[in-house]
């Protein structure tokens, strides 16, 4: 096995990237999306209806579809990613510079596990999540993870 004195490297601070990612955590009215709405520039995706304690004007916010909630997250990320479409030069949103997803949790369970269990013919408002239904969860929450991590 190599030692790990041959895996560290000098930073260099000038290459670094000027972002940041942040995740806040925090029980309900305790001033998540607030905080969020004081980051320069923001874009919400409002997915748990919470625009209401935002008191910025200029904030912009999406209220995600019900059917095809994944296939529009994919959109704007890469989108954002790739600083393209609304999100290019000359675009609509190309002033934005913070994105919120508020929550993770309410895209996570209200959104794409409902589509999900849709897709696989079972109702999200009568009927629990199976087991492949998790698995796909999983595999949506990763590719969305992996292009939030690719935002620069």
């Amino acid at each position: 096995m190599a030692s790990y004195e041959q895996l560290v490297q000098d930073y260099n601070p000038t290459a670094a990237v000027k972002t940041f990612r942040c995740l806040l955590y925090g029980g309900s009215c305790s001033g998540k999306t607030t905080l969020a709405g004081s980051f320069p520039k923001p874009f919400f995706i409002d997915t748990d209806r919470g625009m209401r304690s935002i008191t910025v004007a200029g904030a912009k916010f999406l209220r995600l579809p019900e059917t095809g909630a994944f296939a529009t997250m994919l959109a704007i990320l890469t989108d954002v990613k790739n600083a393209r479409g609304p999100f290019g030069p000359g675009g609509k949103f190309a002033d934005r510079q913070t994105i919120v997803i508020d929550s993770i949790s309410a895209l996570a369970d209200e959104y794409l596990m409902a589509e999900i269990m849709r897709e696989n013919k079972r109702d999200p408002q009568v009927e629990n999540a199976q087991r492949d239904d998790y698995g796909r969860l999983k595999i949506a929450l990763t590719q969305l993870g992996n292009l939030i991590k690719d935002i620069s």
